[in-house]
């Protein structure tokens, strides 16, 4: 991130003093120590430049490179390759600038992660001139960030086993005792229908009561870092969330206020990701407010145009000031020694970051809020 904004910088007081023809030069020369690959798209000519960290990152020869769009298409991962097209698409559209990230396969097989940003250049009636770009390598920095992420879902799970487990016993209690009833039923002279139709429809509501919690663990514990993008009603994440670990909160006697959702609100993300971030807020809510006397959370939401708000309120009294600007760092907690890693919230950080959203405190609220907006559709 410190590296972005440093290319960021020096892009901006490059064009900011010359012409964005004359700039290339000057921009290669600010960031090549940086490691960051410097491309130049003319779209009225259809030339596209790589300078030589290019060739690098993308572990290719310039002999292979045809110095046109196709050309960068081909080592484009086949699952990103649509996203990628409609990312450029989408920014055309609303005239803006350019951000991703992508996979690639190089000639000899490997995958490696791609961050990229470009700065687009527009004609007074909208249309694409130019885009001159920085692409950098981001594969470590993501495979680190998707351990600690497993990490912290592991963790999460572990908080809410007990809950679960009850979670999970008491639908089966219903079934072992709705089980007896049919078999008593059946076994006397004269077989009533109509009590045993009824018995074995609450069986049925039983069983996907059970299944709805085993599929959100089951899509909880998988790694999704690598899903593509995908539209997702809201209102299904939080559900999904909430039906493996609303016993945890019930058993302690917190009470968990969902605001109407409607089922058609979708945003464009990776539901399982954004399931972790929902999840580790209301863990840090539950430790937060575990032993005060009055024990609530409410999750609220707004619908913003293109972005959506979601509100995590809790009965607890807010973090200190002094606290806030650390509370989404790596490994700070408040909690007690060996209660709680320090990630979650980080990690919660960063998963909204990489869906171009923001995750904040909001400090006007008299309780706890964490505030997370994020956008309807990934244009960027």
């Amino acid at each position: 991130e410190f590296l972005c904004q440093i290319a960021a910088v020096t892009y901006e007081n490059i064009t900011n003093q010359i012409e964005l023809a004359k700039s290339r030069e000057r921009l290669e020369q600010a960031v090549s120590s940086l490691k960051f690959g410097i491309w130049d798209w003319d779209m009225e000519r259809g030339d596209l430049y790589w300078d030589d960290y290019m060739y690098t990152l993308f572990e290719s020869k310039k002999e292979d490179f045809s110095g046109y769009f196709d050309a960068f298409q081909k080592t484009l991962h086949p699952d990103d390759e649509v996203r990628v097209n409609q990312a450029l698409r989408e920014t055309f559209d609303r005239r803006g600038d350019l951000r991703t990230e992508f996979r690639i396969i190089t000639k000899a097989g490997k995958v490696k992660r791609i961050s990229a940003t470009a700065k687009c250049t527009y004609s007074p009636e909208g249309r694409i001139l130019r885009l001159v770009g920085a692409n950098w390598d981001v594969t470590e920095e993501r495979e680190k960030e998707m351990q600690l992420f497993q990490a912290s879902k592991m963790s999460s799970l572990g908080e809410m086993s007990a809950g679960i487990a009850h979670e999970i016993n008491n639908p089966l209690a219903i079934i072992q005792g709705k089980s007896y009833q049919v078999r008593k039923i059946a076994s006397s002279d004269a077989i009533d229908r109509e009590p045993i139709i009824r018995l074995t429809e609450d069986i049925d509501r039983t069983v996907q009561r059970i299944s709805k919690i085993v599929k959100g663990l089951r899509s909880f514990s998988r790694d999704g870092d690598k899903d593509p993008f995908e539209k997702k009603s809201l209102k299904a994440i939080v559900d999904e969330t909430l039906s493996f670990c609303m016993s945890r909160f019930a058993n302690h006697g917190i009470a968990v206020e969902v605001n109407d959702i409607p089922i058609d609100l979708k945003i464009e993300c990776r539901p399982t990701p954004i399931s972790q971030v929902f999840l580790n807020v209301l863990n840090n809510a539950y430790d937060a407010i575990e032993k005060l006397e009055k024990r609530w959370v409410r999750i609220e939401f707004e619908d913003a145009g293109s972005l959506v708000v979601i509100r995590v309120v809790d009965s607890g009294p807010g973090i200190r000031e002094d606290l806030r600007a650390k509370i989404l760092e790596p490994f700070f907690t408040t909690k007690e020694v060996g209660k709680g890693t320090g990630l979650g919230l980080s990690i919660a950080h960063g998963i909204i970051r990489a869906h171009n959203g923001k995750i904040e405190i909001d400090s006007t609220c008299p309780n706890t809020c964490f505030q997370i907006t994020l956008p309807k559709y990934q244009t960027s």
